[in-house]
């Protein structure tokens, strides 16, 4: 498979972490609803996959949640080696 032989975060142009900054303030109004609902506590969500697929945009998604000071772990796949399936993240307000 061709990831086997490199990053595809390499692949894209230097500028794709300040696209996805601006699509972070773009999408923060001036006064976030789902920040004061959650306050400062740490939260853990869940990712269910219902049937084998491709995640795309693992760079994109790899990024936004370095950018918010988000962990993510992921279990490893049943059925297709290469997909990866994303289990649980927790931000850090």
């Amino acid at each position: 498979m061709a990831l086997d032989y490199g990053n595809a975060a390499h692949l894209l142009p230097t500028t794709y972490k300040k696209t996805v900054a601006d699509w972070l303030t773009e999408d923060t109004p001036s006064f976030d609803y789902g920040g004061f609902v959650v306050g400062e506590d740490e939260k853990t969500a869940t990712l269910y996959g219902k049937s084998a697929g491709v995640l795309a945009g693992v760079p994109f998604f790899d990024e936004v949640f370095a950018q918010l000071g988000c962990t993510y772990g992921f279990s490893p796949p049943l059925i297709i080696i290469h997909v990866r399936v994303y289990e649980y993240y927790t931000c850090k307000s």
